[in-house]
């Protein structure tokens, strides 16, 4: 099954390096072109799956990050080795603790782009080094990057990074501290971003966002345009959507209900968010989850297991 244990995942990677040899990652803007065509197609296959692995197989999701890059090392680099590598940068922090090399990924992604003018991924170019940059500096900086990547992707008509970008943007400006006011606003002038677009994921992200901040504030709560829907009702749509939205949900519901006091309801949303974390590996909510989980049992000893 292509890229369906750890060991396949664990092989490939190891591949990259032992592809890369004693060349520094820079190095890699000087391979030759792409000019296999049944080469080029497997890429674009690989590439085009992202969105889909990454909401229903974390093996699968790493498996190809891993093959693009030994695919482009081997036979040349082209439009969609730019994507490759910094898909390769964003998984390397967080999952294999490499920052420097994620950095220098991020740049050569870059730097192939401005090198060959490609420019049809640019969008998505900019989501990935915003997750590279997440991990390795200041959040502020990932949130500054993120405003050009949902620009350009309007402008392109890249409607699916677009709502990625405003999704990040705003679950970036939590974990930065603004103000539940502020990102109530922020989630709205986002939402009217989007307007007439098929944005049913962020439509889901900012209901689950909204659902929370009227739990934290009945400023948030007057200044909301809907009515929120309660908990069982948002929990059943929640269990319909992929494991992305999922996971999000019970991260904001275990936040929600520490902040609140709540700790019984905090640690049975945990456990829930735990079981689909995997879906968040990588991305913000995941060190949000391991912010407040430790935090569920902490005021009642007798809850911990």
């Amino acid at each position: 099954r292509l890229g369906g244990s750890e060991q396949q995942v664990q092989s490939e990677y190891d591949t990259v390096w032992q592809n890369i040899g004693d060349r520094q990652i820079a190095q890699l803007i000087d391979l030759p072109l792409l000019t296999d065509k049944s080469i080029k197609a497997a890429i674009d296959i690989l590439q085009s799956l992202y969105v889909g692995v990454m909401a229903i197989d974390h093996n699968l999701f790493l498996f190809t990050c891993c093959r693009m890059v030994n695919l482009s090392i081997r036979y040349g680099n082209c439009e969609v080795a730019v994507i490759a590598y910094a898909q390769f940068g964003s998984i390397l922090p967080r999952l294999f603790n490499r920052f420097s090399e994620a950095e220098q990924f991020g740049e050569l992604a870059k730097a192939l782009s401005q090198k060959y003018g490609f420019s049809t991924n640019k969008a998505k170019l900019h989501f990935l080094i915003s997750i590279i940059e997440f991990w390795n500096g200041h959040i502020k900086n990932t949130i500054d990057s993120l405003y050009p990547a949902i620009e350009t992707a309007s402008k392109t008509g890249d409607w699916m990074y677009s709502c990625f970008c405003c999704g990040h943007l705003w679950i970036n400006s939590l974990v930065a501290g603004q103000s539940l006011f502020e990102l109530s606003q922020l989630g709205n002038a986002l939402r009217k971003t989007l307007f007439g677009t098929s944005s049913q994921i962020f439509g889901q992200v900012l209901g689950l966002l909204n659902h929370s901040l009227a739990k934290l504030s009945t400023t948030v709560a007057e200044s909301l345009p809907l009515t929120v829907s309660d908990d069982d009702a948002i929990e059943k749509t929640i269990l319909q959507s992929p494991a992305t939205i999922n996971s999000l949900y019970y991260v904001f519901a275990l936040a929600t209900q520490v902040i609140l006091g709540n700790h019984k309801e905090a640690i049975i949303a945990g456990d829930n968010a735990k079981q689909v974390l995997w879906s968040q590996y990588t991305f913000a909510a995941e060190p949000d989850y391991r912010l407040y989980y430790p935090l569920a049992p902490a005021r009642d000893y007798t809850l911990v297991p």
